[in-house]
């Protein structure tokens, strides 16, 4: 009888334990918590950090205004070059035939249009048919000069000072003339340096043309490069909710690389802060 009684006091004080455990859970889980903040307008400090791409102040990607075969190249990347500079040069032979040919017709023209001449001042050739003479020699001095300028253009020069930052061609290769052939190089002029950051729509109203903005990279930790808001789009995108912004900075020293990710922080007043925080 007295096992039955412990084991009895032993399942009772278990049931009960239970009980507890199960009451302790739907306590805590029946308690909400909430967290409390007391807000406050952003301070004078409070600044818009934007990721953006540098690019030089002036790119171009260089092409063929000529079809022809390469024969050298004078300048690779890295290289530092004048406006004007001889980059590649090309053989042409097909345009220096059709201009041989323009040269002789020339000439022709002339001598016809010198004879024409004469026999008009006498009288013995029709009005008509001197202004015909006239008009073939101006056409073939026309045909000559677009053909020299088009073996001219056999010669491949720098848009600008710059340095080039690709090759895409060797000798030997074939290359048409136009825009939708091969990129021949690719220049940019990194004196000074330009990025693209794109504002959300509650940030613009504090964007002024002219205001100082803080440049930094992950690589440069600790640097900053003082850049200025050149020009914005001064529209609200449709599809993004958000105004282009160009800025500009110094870059002499040649210490900030075209193509770089920066973080671009965009310093807001007093008041622009306090707008910035308000509910739409």
């Amino acid at each position: 009888f007295s096992v039955l009684l412990v084991g009895a006091a032993i399942v009772i004080g278990l049931r009960m334990a239970k009980a507890r455990t199960l009451a302790d859970v739907s306590r805590e889980q029946s308690t909400r918590y909430v967290s409390i903040v007391a807000p406050a307008p952003a301070s004078a400090n409070d600044v818009l950090v934007l990721p953006g791409t540098l690019q030089g102040i002036t790119e171009a990607t260089i092409y063929a205004r000529t079809s022809g075969y390469v024969t050298h190249w004078y300048k690779d990347i890295g290289d530092k070059v004048k406006q004007r500079e001889l980059l590649a040069q090309l053989e042409v032979p097909d345009l220096v035939q059709q201009l041989n040919e323009a040269k002789a017709n020339l000439q022709l023209a002339q001598v016809t249009f010198e004879r024409w001449d004469a026999l008009r001042k006498r009288d013995a050739v029709s009005q008509q048919d001197y202004e015909d003479k006239k008009t073939t020699l101006a056409t073939a001095t026309a045909t000559m000069k677009r053909l020299q300028e088009q073996v001219g253009f056999s010669r491949i020069v720098a848009p600008f000072d710059g340095i080039v930052t690709r090759r895409n061609i060797d000798i030997g290769n074939l290359v048409d003339a136009g825009g939708t052939s091969r990129v021949l190089f690719t220049m940019a002029k990194s004196d000074k340096l330009r990025v693209y950051v794109y504002v959300p729509q509650n940030y613009a109203p504090r964007i002024k043309v002219g205001s100082k903005v803080d440049i930094t990279l992950k690589e440069l930790a600790g640097q900053h490069f003082a850049g200025t808001i050149a020009r914005t789009s001064d529209n609200i995108d449709l599809a993004t909710r958000t105004m282009q912004v160009e800025i500009q900075l110094d870059n002499a020293d040649g210490k900030l690389l075209p193509g770089a990710y920066v973080q671009v922080g965009i310093k807001a007043t007093d008041a622009d802060a306090a707008a910035a925080t308000r509910l739409p």
